[in-house]
């Protein structure tokens, strides 16, 4: 399985963006949604979630802002019904976005600040939209900068790249967390503590969302029968494996199966 990477995007420069829709949005009278959008998207979250982006399924915790460029496919899972502040905007024409995968930043003054200016934009929009995209411009050139703070300092930690491949490569069998800090060199605090910073969630969360991520995979992509795939993630119990789908991806492992076999048009 390909290892996490920070979600990182780089905002579009050059020209000031054209804004599409901006507003409030509510979700989560369904736990589970996806969106495919034509444009890019500005967000800031005051909710706890999860998100897949790109086949990675990361947290999302209050005062993260979220930036996705066009044409990729969101999926998010809900706790409650929540509410959030966005913008859809296009590009200035002749202008490209420098992107490598969608992006997920932090930063609570970042936060504040798109927070805040959305809001503005929203009241802006509705007979100043002139005053709302340079408004917006401005928010991508705050996101630009905190990309590039991030980007200088998101080396992964050896001993965590170590434990991380261990396992993806061992997922059926993962050690505990105390030999696999033996195994990479760093005492078992400090692999908890590098998890916890770098991924936000505890060594056995982050095990079990690589596991439910490949059991998904091999679900929608493989003729593999259920009881096989679950022994090959480390789940070997049908009725704990059934469980832990449901909960972490939000179906189960028929349908999931059902989902990939509709989109592979079979």
């Amino acid at each position: 399985m390909e290892n996490a990477a920070p979600l990182l995007c780089h905002p579009p420069f050059g020209g000031r963006p054209q804004l599409k829709h901006v507003g409030l949005g509510v979700h989560g009278e369904a736990r589970k949604q996806s969106y495919r959008l034509d444009l890019w998207a500005l967000h800031a979250y005051p909710y706890e979630a999860e998100v897949e982006l790109q086949g990675r399924r990361e947290q999302i915790h209050p005062g993260m802002v979220g930036l996705t460029p066009p044409r990729v496919e969101v999926v998010y899972f809900y706790q409650e019904t929540v509410q959030h502040r966005y913008a859809h905007f296009a590009l200035a024409e002749g202008v490209e976005g420098r992107v490598a995968v969608p992006m997920l930043l932090g930063d609570k003054a970042l936060y504040t600040r798109v927070w805040t200016g959305l809001g503005v934009m929203q009241e802006r929009g509705r007979g100043q939209t002139l005053r709302a995209e340079v408004l917006l411009w401005e928010l991508l050139w705050s996101i630009a900068d905190e990309v590039a703070e991030v980007e200088a300092v998101e080396v992964m930690h050896p001993a965590l790249a170590a434990a991380v491949s261990v396992i993806d490569e061992e997922l059926a069998l993962v050690p505990g967390v105390a030999e696999l800090a033996h195994r990479v060199g760093v005492s078992q605090n400090h692999l908890i503590r590098l998890f916890q910073k770098k991924f936000g969630v505890p060594v056995a969360t982050y095990v079990r969302r690589q596991r439910v991520a490949q059991a998904e995979y091999l679900l929608k992509h493989t003729n593999l029968p259920q009881k096989q795939i679950a022994a090959s993630v480390g789940i070997a119990n049908l009725q704990v494996f059934n469980k832990t789908l449901r909960r972490v991806a939000g179906a189960s492992p028929k349908a999931l199966r059902g989902e990939g076999r509709k989109q592979g048009g079979k």
